[in-house]
Parts: structure tokens; sequence; C-alpha cells
């Protein structure tokens, strides 16, 4: 087997096969590996390393071809090149964490002795050394590399039999490769093609399909397996009777403990025993394309529906015993429908709500829809306009959706309609925070006064003069009010500019007030920092500049969020506000 031999090789093949090898070890993690191109005028620097989100530079390998090491007769010039080549590094406005020479032999003592002596006194840079033993532990790391480097000798064997295209080292060669194969492939069989594939992660897959109309009549092809279910495999058991009554619209997979043996059955070229896993994928509806529009009914069949959703079909499989079809619906809501094709109503409905990235608008119908649901025992699905097919899904089989998210989507709905926008609602999921901002948003667009969260204190300097306001504040505490704020809040990942807000609280104290009243006094306060908070842990009240104060909200509201404890201070808060009244 051919395989490197680095004291033999020419400088321009050591050099881009060692490039290679270190771009690929180098880049990934948060690193980036670069062959800086213009040997010789590069600043000393063959191949570098950097941060890739800062573009700082970690390391740099210097490439020296010298099979013969730098030592006995070629000492002087060798060593002058490897310090030429360090102190242009060493000169530049960038100094690597690590600098490594690069040579196809190991450096021996002295060598690595010599070089390491050329760094200057009191530099921070590490040298290392990279010889035959690390440089053939990346070609184990990355046999591709070898391969691709070893090409030449397979593709003059490839001449000799007129394969030359087979290394596929040419624009075309693997479309005359693929070519040559698809040729093969046809002649094994006049009744079935095979279409086959490999993935990016490695996966090679083989796919039959019939070239004649009557293929499976003249060639026909089977598989036969044996299994055996344990008392772990309930779910995987109960997913293939439904695939194998109803059709299957997903991937069924049997793990290689459940199956005992596989069997393929057919001609020479298809036929093959063995074991393993199993994975069958849906057959698309043999009764064509199917009907894009579904219509799903709350209530009792021939009567005016409680509640009805509109959705589309998202795919249909059919089996002996009845069909599956898999409904989407704006909002969040996916139902697969098995139903039964003697029209009985012993069919089954399973259904997910996940209402994330689904604008609030559409969310509140949906949940409107399950709040129904929950009440009643029977649901229809009607496709394209066709009666209904039902099932009994019984009265408390589905619970009707919380307060807490019904709450939260009534306020998101007041939003959208003030603001004229689509809120979507978190992909990464509802926060108690989601709703109480929203919460507090809607309040403040009604003129509302309420409790500001997360807010513990405010910040200024002073300018030095004491008046008696804040006299006051630093001796017993007083009222502070603060205004012309502008306030933007994030909504759903939609900025919402909210204007003007006033804060206030009617009762602050300052930090480190006896100092810094006494710095005033004596005229030495100016520019000193100043940090005011209210008194006894309560909250900042807030509400919005411009809107007239509603008669019943002239004092702090609570946020009324299911689920959500008021501030803890707001009580006390309550308490202050009718005191300083």
């Amino acid at each position: 087997m051919d395989r490197v031999n680095w004291r033999r090789m020419e400088e321009n093949d050591f050099n881009r096969l060692v490039e290679d090898l270190l771009v690929r070890e180098f880049t990934g993690d948060g690193r980036v590996a670069h062959a800086i191109d213009g040997r010789g005028g590069d600043g000393g620097i063959d191949v570098e390393v950097r941060v890739k989100r800062t573009n700082q530079l970690l390391r740099v390998f210097q490439l020296k071809h010298f099979p013969e090491g730098f030592s006995g007769g070629h000492a002087d010039s060798r060593r002058r090149q490897i310090k030429k080549s360090l102190n242009r590094v060493l000169d530049s406005n960038e100094l690597p964490g690590v600098w490594t020479l690069v040579t196809p032999i190991n450096a021996t003592v002295t060598e690595r002795k010599v070089v390491t002596a050329m760094r200057p006194p009191g530099v921070k840079l590490r040298i290392d050394f990279m010889g035959t033993t690390e440089l053939d532990h990346l070609l184990i790391k990355h046999p591709d590399i070898e391969s691709w480097f070893l090409r030449d000798p397979a593709k003059e064997l490839l001449k000799a039999v007129h394969r030359e295209s087979a290394v596929l080292t040419r624009p075309g060669d693997l479309l005359a490769e693929n070519q040559r194969i698809g040729q093969q492939l046809a002649s094994r069989s006049q009744y079935w093609g095979t279409a086959y594939a490999v993935d990016p992660d490695g996966t090679y897959t083989e796919t039959l399909f019939a070239r004649r109309p009557d293929a499976a009549e003249r060639e026909p092809l089977g598989i036969r397996f044996e299994t055996r279910f344990g008392p772990e495999d309930a779910d995987i058991m109960a997913q293939v009777e439904q695939s194998l009554g109803y059709g299957a619209i997903d991937p069924v997979t049997l793990p290689e403990r459940v199956v005992q043996s596989i069997e393929m059955i057919g001609p020479e070229w298809f036929a093959a025993k063995g074991t393993g896993s199993i994975e069958w994928w849906p057959v698309p509806d043999q009764d064509g394309r199917p009907p894009t529009r579904a219509e799903v009914l709350v209530g009792v069949a021939n009567r005016d529906p409680i509640a009805r959703l509109s959705g589309t079909v998202q795919s249909m499989a059919a089996g002996p015993r009845g069909r599956t079809i898999r409904v989407v619906f704006d909002g969040g809501i996916t139902q697969t429908w098995r139903l039964d094709t003697d029209g009985s109503r012993s069919g089954s409905m399973e259904m997910q709500f996940a209402p994330a990235a689904s604008t609030a608008r559409d969310v509140r119908r949906a949940v409107r829809f399950l709040a129904a649901l929950a009440a009643h025992g029977q649901m229809g699905l009607s496709i394209d306009g066709s009666s209904p097919g039902w099932v009994l899904v019984g009265p408390g089989q589905f619970t009707a959706p919380e307060e807490e998210l019904t709450s939260y989507l009534n306020d998101l709905r007041a939003l959208e309609e003030h603001f004229d926008v689509n809120l979507h609602l978190p992909v990464e999921g509802i926060s108690t925070m989601d709703r109480l901002w929203a919460r507090i948003l809607v309040k403040l667009l009604n003129g509302e006064v309420v409790s500001y969260p997360g807010r513990d204190a405010v910040h200024g300097k002073l300018n030095g003069s004491l008046d008696s306001s804040l006299e006051r504040l630093l001796t017993e505490g007083a009222a502070l009010f603060l205004h012309g704020i502008e306030l933007q809040l994030n909504i759903c990942g939609t900025p919402l500019t909210v204007g003007q807000v006033a804060m206030w609280t009617p009762h602050a104290v300052a930090d480190d007030a006896e100092r810094l009243r006494t710095l005033l006094s004596e005229g030495h306060g100016a520019g000193e920092r100043f940090t005011a908070r209210p008194a006894e842990g309560t909250p900042w009240a807030i509400y919005r500049l411009g809107e007239k104060i509603s008669p019943n909200s002239s004092v702090v509201q609570p946020w009324e969020v299911p689920g959500v404890p008021e501030h803890p201070g707001f009580e006390r808060l309550l308490t202050q506000d009718s005191a300083a009244s």
C-alpha cells in the first residue's frame, strides 16, 4: 500500500499536503486556519490560526522543507532561514501565543535547543516543533487527505482499463461515473430501476422504482421479517398496528432488539438475508393528491356545530381498516384522525397544541375551539366540503386551556389592535415576565397607574446645590417624581413604543444620605453620585404621560395577572400613597 514518505517528498508537495492537514485540523471549535500565499514574503508565516469571532491570532506554523534536518553541513544556512522567519513574526504587529516549526523530519534535541534559544529574553512566545511523528498522526486523523494526495498511482492504474474518470479529478468525471453505474443498474433488471444517494453524513440510500406498470407482477420483490415485542415495546407495537390498519403518515422504526430476522425475497440482485433495524416510510394515498381544505366541527352530528375551525390537510394514508388524516390549523393545533372505512365512530383523534410562533389572534381562535371541545363529546372532520366523519372523544378527554394562557392572549389581542401589529408567541415559551409586561402595557394604554417591576433605584449626579426639597429627601425622605422618560417595550419580539411615562413614589430615600448632605452643606457635593429608591421596599409607580387617568385608577392598580403575585411592596405602596394624599 502506498504511504506518504515525508523525507522523499518534493517541497511543493510537502507544503501543499501539510497546509491541507493543518487547515483541516485547526479549523473548528471557534477557530479558523488559513494557508498564507506568497512563500518567502509572507511575514514568516505559512499557516495561521485565528479566533473566528474576534480574528485574534492564536498560532503560527512555519513550514521548512529540510528533509535532512538543520544540523551538520546544513546548519548555518538553514538555521539562518529559521531565525529570519521567526524574526518576521516577532517584528509583526501581532504576536501569536505559539510558533511551530514544521519539518519533514523529527528535530533532534540539539536542534530544538538551538531554535528555542532564538527567542529573545522576556518574549512570551511558546516555540513548538512538528515532525514526521506529528504529521503521521494528522494523516491518521484525516485519511481522506492522504487518499487524495496519493491519487496519482490509482489514476495510472485506471488509465490502463480506460477509466481515468473514476479518479474524479476533472469536471464531468462524477457525471461520467454515475452514467456508467446507471447503465449497469439498468442492465440488471428491465422491471425495476434504482436511485441511490449519499448524504453529507455518509448515509447511503437505495430507492427502487417500477420501470413498468407490471413490475410487481413480472418480477415480484418482497421483504419478510420476524419480530418479537417485549413489554417495553408496547408503544412500538401500537404504531405498527395503526400503520398496518390505517396507513402510515410518519416513519415507523423497529429497533434491532425487536427484529429477529430480515429476508429480501426476489431475484439474485435483490435477494439477501440479515438482521438489523427496520424503518418504513409513508406511502402516499392511492386515491391521488390529497385535498387541501379541511374543517373540524364540535357538537352533534346533523346539528349546527358549537364550534368549528378551518385548516389544511398535511398528509393522508390508507389501509385495510380506514384512513389516517393529519390536519394543521392556524394557532398551533395539529390533529391526526383515524377514520374507519365502514363509517362507524370507533375511530380516533390525537391532537397536539403548540402555539409557539403563531399570532396571538390565531391562538385565541384556537383556544376558544379547545374550550368548546373540552365541554363536548363529539367531533367531526370534513374534507373538501364532504360529509363529516365523526368520532366520540368523550367529555373531559381534552382539557380547556389554562387561565394564564387565555389572559395573556387577551392582552396580546388588545396590543395587536392598538399598535396594528401581529404578535407571534415566543418560540422559547411564555415566561412570567412576558405575561406581566403585556398586562402592564395594556394598563398603561388604558390610563392606569401600575407598579413598575424590576426597577429598584434611580441614579444621577448632584449639581452642588442643596435646596429644601433635596435637604428633606436627604434628611427624612420625600416624594419623588420623574417624568419625560421614553419607554419602549419588546413584546413577543416586536418593539412597541409606549411614549413618555412618569415614575413616582410617595416616599423615597437616598443611599448614603448623611454623607451627601454634609458634603453639600460644605460646598463639596458637586458631581457626587446620587442614588434614590422607594422606602420600605415598595415599587415605583408608573403611568403614561398624555393619557387621561381613568377616574377609578387614580391610585396604583394591581397587575392582576393570573398566577403571578403582586409586587411584594404593593400593599405598603398603597398605604404610603393614602397617607401622602
